[in-house]
């Protein structure tokens, strides 16, 4: 299947003891895959691993960074047909093999944050879009609002999302 764009998202999660070892801001990684109007947002957790098809645009993205986010673009690719290195189940080792990444030394959220930054400047001419990185206002869209990913804070969180669909 061919994707448009993708982004992979980081955030501060601190749901388990463990991962407050890890740099703030960076402790879980998850990935946005856009084609067409649908995004799948493949969320590799310690317990299961959580696959969403979400429809919309961009706002999508503007909902994942107004919840504190942080969005970077990827290039999907397709790996070397050689077997990787073995490494422990993560967030990052789940991520990196959706992106077809081998990176065997990115073991850490920010670690996959800084490949990515050095990499998309060196291997992609950015658009005019990816080289501001932001992202555009908010427009109505028919999202389920009581989706995890789609939550509104506020008291018009539920007017807003009528008004939506």
């Amino acid at each position: 299947m061919y994707f448009s764009e993708a982004w992979v998202g980081f955030r501060n999660n601190v749901g388990l003891v463990w991962l407050t070892w890890l740099r703030p801001g960076f402790r879980h990684c998850f990935l946005l895959l856009r084609t067409e109007n649908l995004w799948l947002v493949y969320d590799p957790l310690s317990h299961h691993t959580r696959l969403d098809l979400v429809a919309g645009g961009d706002e999508l993205l503007e909902i994942f960074s107004a919840q504190g986010c942080r969005l970077i673009p990827a290039i999907v690719a397709e790996p070397p047909r050689r077997p990787q290195s073995w490494r422990p189940y993560s967030c990052v080792e789940a991520v990196k093999r959706a992106l077809g990444l081998q990176a065997g030394w990115v073991l850490t959220p920010w670690q996959l944050y800084c490949h990515l930054s050095r990499n998309w400047v060196q291997k992609k001419v950015p658009t005019d879009r990816e080289k501001s990185l932001t992202l555009p206002k908010a427009r109505s869209i028919s999202i389920n609002s009581n989706h995890p990913y789609c939550a509104r804070s506020g008291s018009n969180a539920s007017e807003e999302a009528r008004q939506g669909e």
